[in-house]
């Protein structure tokens, strides 16, 4: 199974979202998204901000560290 897990990224404008695709449960030959988290940088003060999807769909600020100063710092909270 984890060789037909795999992991992707959608840009839009200054958002990265990042998310697993998957076989689905019940069709094996269809797959699935599942959001993983959501980076946007605010240009307006320098930072990254981290999001993460909880079970309501809605995007929620990442706590204790929902802003950062650069991007490889975001995935390197992400990954943690």
């Amino acid at each position: 199974m984890r060789e037909r897990i795999r992991e992707g990224q959608r840009i839009d404008g200054q958002t990265i979202e990042l998310f697993f695709v998957r076989p689905a449960f019940k069709s094996p030959g269809q797959f699935v998204e599942e959001s993983i988290a959501k980076i946007q940088y605010i240009r307006s003060r320098n930072v990254w901000k981290i999001y993460w999807q909880r079970a309501d769909l809605k995007w929620h600020a990442y706590q204790p560290n929902s802003e950062v100063a650069s991007l490889a710092e975001a995935l390197l909270v992400i990954d943690s």
